[in-house]
This record gives C-alpha cells, sequence and structure tokens, in this order.
C-alpha cells in the first residue's frame, strides 16, 4: 500500500475516534425509599425493614445512608473506578454531607460504601474493617441480606454514630431505663415507628410490584417482555443551569430503547465549610 494512502487511512480513524462521542456513565434513579435494589438481593419483608430503619435514621439524625444493588460495573460505570462512580451517583442523587452509599455490585462481586464530606479519616478507617469484618463474609457466602443488615447496623453504630442514633430502633427505646412517668413516652416511641414503618413497608412493596410490571411489560418494537428501566444524564447540572437527562426502557431482545427526558435541577453552590473540610472518603471490597 502506497504510504499516501496509509497515513490517510490513519488521518480518517483519528478523526473518527475525535469524533466518536466518549462512553458516560450511567446513573440509576433512586427509588421512593432509602433502598434501591435493582439487583434483587433483598427480599420483600428484610428490604421494608431496612428501609423503616434508615427512614428513622434521616428523620432522627439528618444522616442519609442509602444502598444501592446494580447487576454489573459494565452497565454503569464507564470503565471508572468505583469510587469515582460512588461520588457522582451521591452528586446525582443530592446527598448531603452525612450521607453514606452503600453501594453493591452483584456479578462483579465488588462493593463501595462512600461517605460524605461530613466524615474523615477515622471514619474512613472504620468504614474498611466492617466491610472486612463483617459484610465480606456474608457475601463471600451469597448471604446478601446477612450482610446488608449487619453491614448497615455496624455503620450506623460505629461511623454515622451509633450514640446518637440509638432511640430510633423500637428495641432500644424498650431497653433504655426510665422513670414510671415516662412510659407513655416509650409507648409513643413504639407507636411513631410503627407509622413509619407501615408506610415504608408499603412503598418497598409497590416498588417490588413497579419492576414485577416492568419486568413483564412487552417492547413495543418487538413485543417481547424483560424490559430494564435506567436513568442517563445527558448534560450535568451547574450552578447556574439545569441540566438534561432521560429514563431509557431497554429491551433486551431486541435492543430497542424508548426514552423519557427529564430535567435535572440546578446545584446548589458548595458551603465553604465543605470546600475547606476535605471530608468524605469510603472503602471499598471484592467477595
Amino acid at each position: 500500500m502506497p504510504k499516501f494512502l496509509s497515513r490517510f487511512y490513519i488521518f480518517l480513524a483519528a478523526i473518527f475516534l475525535l469524533a466518536t462521542p466518549a462512553l458516560s456513565q450511567t446513573y440509576p434513579a433512586r427509588g421512593e425509599t432509602p433502598i434501591t435494589d435493582d439487583a434483587e438481593l433483598l427480599d420483600a419483608v428484610p428490604e421494608a425493614e431496612l428501609a423503616v430503619k434508615l427512614t428513622a435514621l434521616e428523620q432522627e439524625t439528618g444522616v442519609d445512608i442509602a444502598i444501592l444493588t446494580l447487576i454489573s460495573t459494565g452497565y454503569y460505570t464507564a470503565g471508572d473506578d468505583l469510587d469515582v462512580y460512588a461520588r457522582a451517583v451521591m452528586e446525582e442523587w443530592e446527598m448531603n454531607e452525612k450521607g453514606i452509599l452503600f453501594m453493591v455490585f452483584r456479578d462483579d462481586r465488588e462493593l463501595r460504601i462512600e461517605l460524605g464530606t461530613n466524615y474523615g479519616a477515622d471514619e474512613t478507617a472504620e468504614t474498611a474493617k466492617i466491610i472486612e469484618d463483617t459484610i465480606l463474609p456474608a457475601f463471600g457466602d451469597d448471604d446478601w441480606q446477612r450482610g446488608l443488615t449487619n453491614g448497615v447496623d455496624a455503620l450506623i453504630t460505629r461511623v454515622a454514630g451509633g450514640a446518637q442514633t440509638a432511640a430510633t430502633t423500637p428495641a432500644a427505646a424498650a431497653s433504655t431505663p426510665s422513670e414510671p412517668s415516662d412510659e407513655d413516652g416509650g409507648s409513643g416511641l413504639l407507636w411513631l415507628a410503627g407509622l413509619i414503618g407501615i408506610p415504608a413497608a408499603l412503598i418497598a412493596l409497590m416498588v417490588r410490584r413497579s419492576k414485577a410490571k416492568l419486568a413483564q411489560t412487552p417492547c413495543e418494537n418487538c413485543g417481547k417482555t424483560g424490559l430494564s428501566r435506567s436513568s442517563h444524564t445527558l448534560k450535568e447540572a451547574t450552578v447556574t443551569s439545569e441540566g438534561e437527562g432521560e429514563v431509557r426502557l431497554t429491551c433486551p431482545s431486541c435492543n430497542h430503547i424508548a426514552a423519557t427526558p427529564f430535567v435535572i435541577s440546578k446545584k446548589k453552590p458548595a458551603d465553604n465549610d465543605e470546600k475547606a473540610g476535605g471530608g468524605g472518603g469510603g472503602a471499598s471490597g471484592t467477595f
């Protein structure tokens, strides 16, 4: 082949690569409860119980712990490291500085716990211990529910501040010594937990039914079932302008995609304390 043709082909290839858009991260839509179990690792009852606990925790302390289970990194991270992707998800979901994201990729057998800017080196080290001692042994046996439940309990107690949050569970409220005149108050806490728990359990069941309904919905192109839903960011939001995204229903049989656009709210300006704090961090694990 003449040299000029070889150079011409190289030139064309370079133009093609430059014109091809880079792969972008895909962010799952956050569920109605603190648990987004897209990999379906939890049964309905344990999921509802965890949702009750995490909802009460956030209402009592402002600590936003979210559980996210996904099937594979290949569908979401675009090759980024887990810590980079987890931080992006926390920003996409607008989790606060007290936020903790417990993220699991089932098929890759990897997990990441990302901490908000309110946490420092001590909490990061404690998170790594929780993963090693509590979560990985359970996940290694494919006992997802034990790993998620015990992992969340350890995060609440040892990272988020157990002394401040122990009263959010009925068992802790019942075991706390009190004067006889406080008995009605203890009953009130149990009654409040029930009020929180019933709607959370119903929401969890509704989310499960929604997933089941989606799986049975036929593709508008080929008529086959098994659709999957994902959320994609097309244009990042900034402090001064809104972003753009779309929810996609993808058919695994014919790869047809039905997209519904949505608007991403403007980002809130970061506080000076957060900029100067340099907090955050987290830990990863493989099982």
